[in-house]
């Protein structure tokens, strides 16, 4: 709770993920990916966006541009690093 109720202690995770239904996603830092985008945003997102949708919060927090093909790198390590938590929940 201390962390939510003050915004200069740390956590003490490196990053954050969450299930819902048919979509996932994980942030890390300033960076959030989400896939099946489609499962809430409906056909207002572009088809190209709708199955993965990398966020930089720090330089867009609308989350209105979506990373993915600037940014290959940072979608592996979320990609697995989801895997990774899902299975410690395992």
């Amino acid at each position: 709770m201390e962390v939510i109720q003050n915004e200069e202690a740390t956590s003490p995770h490196d990053a954050v993920h969450w299930d819902l239904g048919s979509q996932w996603a994980v942030r890390q830092g300033a960076w959030k990916l989400i896939h099946n985008v489609r499962a809430t945003a409906g056909p207002n997102l572009a088809e190209e966006d709708q199955k993965w949708f990398l966020s930089n919060l720090k330089e867009d927090r609308g989350e209105m541009k979506n990373y993915v093909s600037h940014e290959p790198q940072v979608v592996k390590r979320l990609r697995q690093k989801h895997k990774a938590m899902r299975a410690e929940e395992k």
